[in-house]
């Protein structure tokens, strides 16, 4: 099966929204804003932050978190209508909008605990595994033919993660 140029592009920019999710993200760790929108979903009670620097860079997070967010729906309905058939782009697109509500919800989490450091690695660790999953569908909708035997879900995860980690053994 043939996976549509289009589909291909549309792998890349939704990676490439992650990826600077996660950056945006580390500049809110870096400028100490994270608390820049004390509530959450709203920000200081309204839906626009107030003209502070601090909730003003929290706001653009959640709102590239909200694009990236269409961008991945987008992904996971196209794979679903057009390649369900395709397990290689099905699986990894079906995980990564699975755990974008989780990842919500984290935000959240880390909002209301005011930080708490435990609430943030894991807030940071399913970016990082959403990413990964975004990185594994992108390179699978590249591939030419449908792969004979894809590695096990787990192994391909697990690599996934390692690699974003450091790690280079996979």
């Amino acid at each position: 099966m043939t996976i549509d140029q289009n589909y291909r592009r549309l792998t890349l920019v939704t990676a490439a929204l992650i990826y600077t999710l996660i950056v945006v993200g580390a500049v809110v760790r870096v400028t100490e804003s994270g608390l820049g929108c004390p509530d959450w979903p709203l920000c200081h009670g309204g839906l626009v932050p107030p003209p502070e620097q601090t909730a003003v860079i929290e706001f653009a997070h959640r709102l590239v978190a909200g694009v990236a967010g269409l961008f991945i729906i987008l992904t996971a309905f196209v794979a679903w209508r057009d390649y369900r058939r395709a397990r290689w782009i099905v699986g990894p697109a079906t995980l990564v909008i699975a755990l974008v509500p989780v990842q919500y919800v984290l935000g959240a989490v880390v909002v209301a605990t005011e930080l708490q450091p435990l609430a943030v690695v894991i807030h940071l660790g399913t970016a990082l595994f959403i990413f990964g999953g975004a990185l594994v569908l992108a390179v699978a909708a590249r591939r030419p033919a449908a792969p004979e035997r894809w590695p096990s879900r787990a192994a391909t995860w697990l690599c996934s993660a390692s690699r974003l980690s450091g790690c280079s053994s996979c």
